[in-house]
């Protein structure tokens, strides 16, 4: 009788970002991580800057978290060899990279310490006097270096489509959505009570919620002059980095669409993301530009309807559940906005069902998971033929 075949050995993987902030990208790489059954894939984290939100969270949870404490640009070269010990230290199977800045680190590091590397992308499209021309040319030299990775991950088609019009030409993508986690972006009736009451409003007032950063990418003002078209008893609740109450520049963009400030509350970075989304009576996203807006994601797991602008994969997200308007039109966002709202209780419970189902059934942490991982074992598989 045969002997049983040995458990196959876990992958090891060491995850570089740029940072561990509140971003979209570092909340699907912590996703990510805390998600994957060790007995598969084991991970560990490096931060090019500090550990953010995220540090102390993947540490409670047993995940190696390193940070290289980069002062600022021009040093990142001295912190290559540190990188690239942690890389052997962790007998790193694959390095993944998230964020161009750890594109770039990541690549160097793991070529001095003999590891293939992955890039992850998350960003689509970079505007024109938007984003500053240190990171549109950082993306351009990333495009000419883009054969290197033994692959490039996109979280949505449309990032694929862009970065191969500006030059991406890497031996293999691979695009694996976001996975949203649909048992903490739930539908919470008491959390629409309890948000109101803390916020000093009526159990029956009407919500709208944006959680973005203040960011010029994100397009509040186009956001807050849709929100001037709609009845003065509904309230705009946004919440992000920059989203204080004593921001001048937010208060200067309230003003110009002509808002009630009363109207526009104002909450700041948060840390109970999914219980204010399961607050709303609907999400809006105002961007000029995204990738795979997790925002939305999220609100409509909590059986939230939204409506969002026509960037990245915003329509397959929605699909037939909301509505998507042109970046940059308020009277469209206005009106889409407005419309929604418009619904008859029977109709807007049946779109928030809807809703929650879609995210389900499309992009699920699990799917995700499992995606990330056949990449791994894929990229790790000898080609036939191969004598290795």
């Amino acid at each position: 009788m045969s002997a049983p075949p040995l458990p196959a050995k876990p992958i090891n993987v060491v995850q570089v970002i740029t940072g561990l902030g509140s971003g979209g990208a570092e909340r699907q790489l912590a996703t990510l991580v805390l998600n994957s059954d060790p007995n598969q894939v084991r991970h560990t984290v490096v931060s090019l800057l500090d550990e953010g939100v995220w540090g102390g969270v993947l540490r409670a949870r047993g995940i190696p978290v390193h940070c290289l404490s980069l002062a600022n640009k021009l040093a990142a070269p001295l912190i290559l060899p540190k990188l690239a010990k942690v890389i052997r230290e962790a007998q790193a199977d694959i390095v993944q990279t998230w964020l161009y800045h750890a594109d770039l680190a990541g690549l160097a590091a793991a070529k001095i310490a003999g590891r293939p590397v992955l890039w992850a992308l998350r960003g689509s499209r970079l505007p024109r006097g938007v984003s500053g021309w240190e990171q549109q040319a950082l993306v351009r030299v990333l495009a000419k270096m883009s054969s290197a990775p033994r692959a490039v991950i996109a979280n949505s088609n449309d990032a694929q489509r862009w970065h191969n019009s500006i030059g991406y030409r890497p031996r293999r993508w691979s695009v694996i959505p976001n996975g949203i986690d649909c048992d903490q972006f739930r539908p919470d009736p008491q959390a629409r009570i309890d948000v109101r009451r803390e916020l000093g409003l009526p159990d029956d007032a009407i919500l709208v919620g944006n959680l973005s950063r203040l960011d010029p990418l994100k397009d509040h003002p186009t956001l807050l002059a849709a929100f001037a078209r709609l009845p003065e008893g509904v309230r705009l609740l946004l919440a992000g980095d920059g989203i204080e109450s004593g921001n001048p520049l937010l208060s200067v963009q309230i003003a110009a669409a002509g808002v009630d400030p009363a109207r526009v509350l104002r909450l700041g970075r948060r840390s109970d993301v999914a219980r204010l989304q399961a607050a709303l009576d609907l999400a809006v996203l105002s961007s000029i530009s995204e990738s795979f807006p997790n925002v939305v994601a999220e609100a409509m797991a909590c059986g939230v309807p939204a409506v969002g602008t026509a960037v990245g994969d915003m329509a397959l997200i929605l699909g037939d559940v909301g509505m998507v308007v042109p970046p940059r039109d308020p009277v469209a966002l206005g009106a889409a906005m407005n419309r929604i709202l418009d619904l008859d209780p029977p109709a807007r419970a049946e779109l928030s069902r809807r809703a929650r189902a879609r995210i389900e059934s499309m992009f699920s942490v699990p799917a995700m998971v499992s995606a990330y991982r056949q990449l791994y074992e894929d990229i790790l598989t000898p080609p036939p033929g191969s004598r290795n």
